[in-house]
């Protein structure tokens, strides 16, 4: 159930950006859903989601974003409009990147949607978790920051903004039937996550030499092509823009990058990102 507060603001025709944060098992991404599908009956509702190790729009690895339709049942039906390659499991280690590629996709979502809401992961707690939600907001510039929160975990977060005209800020404590995760659950999810995405992927050769290589030099890829398998990667357009990760099978030092990827034919690679993931067995065809 949506709150009321929450409602009323987020209909207000000034109120653009949503941005929910909170921690592991608070019913932010269930939130999140429920008021997208309120909004989508009166406005183009975008969602971005950031939470790059249980992602619902987009792979594990990356942020999503895709338009929310009244019609749609769950989060299969909604259409994954861009991605940004984070490549990792945890923005821990990888905080510029997390942010980064969560303005570039907020930035895209607003210029087809009335309402932009973002979700977050569930990094709170200390020094870490502090600046990378801080800086995430200072980067999306949100009207309403919504936070969620078991007890009063996220307070040292959300009272950065207690002396502030904008964003606004609402606080809602988790509801009782909101279930915890084990670490079983969220590993097989994502695992299940890549095995649909790459359940189609054909085996593609990039000529590594001619394209940009992001995250290992060249010759590092070319002493350790032997232990690269496996690994996920993003490719990206002559634009710049990830369009669809892959999985490496080979690496020819002479200068081909094989690689297990959906992404569609008519694309030409510009460049290739190297993650800190390898695909689990059996997530390949």
């Amino acid at each position: 159930m949506i709150p009321k507060s929450l409602r009323t603001k987020a209909e207000d025709p000034s109120c653009h950006v949503i941005v929910f944060l909170g921690g592991v098992d608070t019913g932010k991404t269930t939130l999140v859903w429920e008021l997208a599908k309120e909004l989508s009956k009166s406005y183009t509702v975008g969602v971005v989601d950031s939470d790059i190790g249980q992602s619902h729009l987009g792979p594990p690895t990356t942020v999503g974003w895709g338009i929310v339709l009244p019609d749609a049942q769950d989060w299969d039906e909604v259409q994954v409009r861009g991605i940004y390659f984070v490549g990792a499991l945890s923005p821990q280690g990888h905080l510029l990147p997390t942010v980064v590629g969560t303005k570039l996709l907020c930035d895209d979502a607003r210029t087809f949607c009335d309402k932009v809401i973002v979700d977050t992961t569930g990094l709170i707690w200390g020094d870490v978790g502090r600046i990378l939600k801080s800086t995430k907001v200072d980067a999306l510039a949100p009207d309403l920051v919504v936070g969620m929160q078991k007890g009063r975990e996220l307070e040292p977060i959300l009272n950065l903004w207690k002396g502030m005209n904008r964003p606004q800020v609402l606080k809602f404590q988790t509801p009782p039937e909101v279930r915890s995760k084990t670490w079983e659950m969220r590993y097989n999810y994502r695992e299940e996550q890549f095995r649909k995405y790459f359940q189609e992927a054909k085996l593609v050769q990039i000529r590594w030499r001619e394209v940009g290589i992001f995250n290992l030099s060249p010759e590092r890829l070319a002493e350790t092509g032997d232990k690269q398998k496996g690994r996920v990667v993003s490719l990206r357009d002559r634009e710049g823009k990830d369009r669809a990760l892959g999985a490496v099978e080979d690496v020819d030092p002479r200068g081909v990058l094989t690689v297990w990827t959906p992404l569609e034919e008519e694309v030409e690679v510009g460049g290739v990102v190297f993650g800190e993931v390898w695909l689990p067995e059996g997530a390949l065809p």
